[in-house]
């Protein structure tokens, strides 16, 4: 363990400059605050590079401490410094710096999702644990707000390390779900409760403004909407997508 002082460490510098998205992609790590998500990451195996604690809190999280393997470099820091990395308003007293994953865009193995433009974090966030819970393990994004950013991250609740993220342009997303059937979701389409039993598919959620892209959209073997009252605003893109991912995953086992 390495006791710091003070903050213009080089090395607190370059921690808290991964609140920044360019700093980020030049160090190819991630920040995770919280005990529950720097748990998950050492038990799902994560490549969890440093931990750093507030140094008042080093007894509470003996147990999380206990998870780091040699090639992980812990910092104790006093509490003003540690609060230099944080993004949180109450940090919680640990977090740690995780390197990116290094994903080969590839076909899915199992059902999976295109995320098209995808804007705002808290919605990213949300779809990824969606994702996570209900086996769709493999998501490509094309043109999405950066899925490291902190507040997608925390979001995930955790859901970020169990699922393989590609972040790729249309093309090639197109390309690695080819020969899968391609589900869009769509206020044009016909009722996603109507529809007949399907079989392995990626399920193609739009932008919370624009939608599907044209040439995505029309990709798409299928196209589905959600019903609605009429007059009634269109559901969020984290909401829509949940709904269709529960309904295409689990709607014929509620109807046994």
């Amino acid at each position: 363990m390495k006791l710091i002082l003070s903050e213009n460490n080089g090395l607190v510098q370059r921690l808290s400059k991964l609140r920044d998205k360019k700093y980020r992609r030049e160090g190819r790590m991630y920040l995770v605050e919280g005990a529950k998500m720097v748990r998950e990451a050492f038990e799902l195996r994560q490549d969890v590079r440093f931990i750093a604690l507030d140094n008042r809190e080093l007894n509470r999280f003996a147990g999380i401490l206990a998870l780091a393997g040699e090639s992980t470099e812990v910092l104790a820091l006093p509490e003003n410094v540690f609060r230099k990395l944080c993004d949180t308003e109450t940090p919680q007293g640990i977090l740690a710096a995780i390197a990116f994953p290094e994903n080969e865009i590839r076909p899915p193995k199992g059902n999976s999702l295109i995320l098209d433009r995808i804007a705002d974090p808290g919605n990213l966030g949300t779809i990824i644990r969606t994702a996570n819970a209900c086996g769709y393990r493999e998501l490509y994004l094309i043109g999405c707000v950066e899925p490291y950013n902190p507040k997608v991250v925390r979001s995930t609740m955790s859901g970020i390390f169990s699922v393989t993220l590609y972040e790729c342009t249309e093309s090639q997303a197109m390309v690695a779900t080819g020969g899968i059937l391609r589900i869009c979701a769509d206020m044009s389409g016909e009722s996603l409760f109507n529809r007949q039993p399907v079989g392995k598919h990626c399920i193609v959620i739009g932008s919370e403004s624009h939608g599907v892209s044209p040439a995505l959209r029309s990709a798409c073997r299928k196209v589905y909407s959600l019903p609605m009252r009429p007059g009634a605003e269109s559901l969020n893109a984290a909401v829509a997508a949940g709904i269709f991912m529960y309904e295409l995953e689990y709607g014929h086992i509620i109807r046994q």
